[in-house]
């Protein structure tokens, strides 16, 4: 599976799960949020098949290519 780094531009509640919608490049993908209580909008996240699997911190976000 690959691992891809957006970053979140809105939360919200979808049939009771915790979902973000994240830019990935030019487009925006709707991703469950429940494993990343503390993430927000502006956050940098890296996510696979729908799911947020961590939020970058601010030295990550500066280096090409750490995910994906």
């Amino acid at each position: 599976m690959h691992t891809f780094t957006g970053e979140v531009v809105e939360i919200f509640q979808e049939e009771g799960e915790r979902k973000a919608r994240v830019r990935v490049g030019g487009a925006l993908v709707k991703v469950s949020v429940e494993l990343l209580p503390e993430v927000k909008v502006g956050d940098k996240i890296i996510l696979c098949a729908g799911v947020a699997l961590g939020k970058l911190s601010a030295e990550e976000e500066d280096v090409p290519g750490s995910a994906g």
